[in-house]
């Protein structure tokens, strides 16, 4: 059997940070936008936020080991498509739900789709290195990962700054 050729790891970094841009979106958006649509368009509490954020979490953690080990057999895109259809069928439930019971079941919903679709990623970037890179290809996708987390709250925050608006382009 012939190995497959290692990419390098200044090439993976990039395709990490634009394969996982998506999905971090909607995890950022989770973080985020789940509270205020709690306190602001469902009326309740900051704990009932911080509860809905615990669900988003749950279904995340429920669903990410079986759904990496599934894919190991089955296969990574079946994963990668269901959990994108589930996170966007979740949010648009969750954004038109007008009741707190719908509100957290979405929620819950959404951190599996997430659940569904992070480690089956992780586990295609481990794929394409062949050659015992894995670990420091995994560490720069966690970088990345890492750095677009710290990186995007200061963006954001220019944004506001500079434009009045964190959409300067509506």
């Amino acid at each position: 059997m012939r190995p497959r050729p290692v990419i390098s790891v200044l090439g993976l970094g990039a395709a990490a940070v634009a394969g996982r841009a998506q999905l971090e979106a909607l995890d950022r958006d989770a973080v985020t936008l789940v509270p205020l649509f709690f306190t602001d368009v469902l009326d309740q509490s900051v704990s009932m936020a911080g509860f809905a954020l615990a669900a988003y979490a749950a279904g995340d953690v429920a669903v990410m080991i079986p759904a990496g080990r599934a894919s190991d057999r089955v296969g990574r895109r079946p994963f990668l498509i269901s959990g994108m259809v589930v996170l966007a069928a979740s949010t648009a439930v969750l954004g038109m739900s007008d009741s707190v019971v719908v509100a957290f079941v979405a929620t819950a919903i959404a951190g599996a789709g997430t659940g569904l679709v992070a480690p089956v990623i992780q586990a295609t970037v481990a794929d394409v290195l062949y050659g015992g890179r894995g670990g420091t290809a995994l560490s720069t996708y966690q970088m990345a990962q890492d750095s677009g987390t710290i990186a995007g709250p200061v963006i954001a925050e220019l944004m506001q700054v500079l434009w009045n608006s964190p959409f300067p382009a509506m």
